[in-house]
């Protein structure tokens, strides 16, 4: 098992002296590539906001913007209710904990959309 060992080491060893001796190398210094001064850039800015404005915003934007709304409403109304119930919740544990200790709830946490 030794042997093998040796054997394989010494492949591997001459089998990059090989490949170390076959690579090409450069005939002389190499001539940096001068490159020409770059002039100034052209930058936009998009006020992607303006797209869906009411008078002069995009119609198609706006169209599909109202069909998400609508799509998403009932979800959005749902969310709400189960963040009312969370809160009378808390305020009824917070009513009953009073003589243990204070539990901070405000409803300015809650009202986040």
């Amino acid at each position: 098992m030794k042997v093998f060992r040796v054997i394989a080491a010494l492949a591997a060893i001459s089998a990059f002296a090989i490949l170390v001796q076959t690579q090409t190398r450069p005939a002389g210094p190499a001539a940096p590539q001068v490159r020409p001064a770059s002039g100034p850039a052209n930058v936009a800015v998009i006020d992607s906001a303006a797209f869906s404005d009411d008078k002069t915003g995009i119609t198609r934007v706006m169209n599909a913007m109202k069909q998400i709304e609508t799509k998403f409403q009932p979800l959005r109304t749902e969310i709400r209710g189960m963040r009312d119930r969370l809160y009378r919740k808390l305020t009824t544990i917070n009513y009953f904990m009073v003589g243990c200790y204070q539990l901070s709830v405000n409803k300015e946490n809650y009202d986040r959309e």
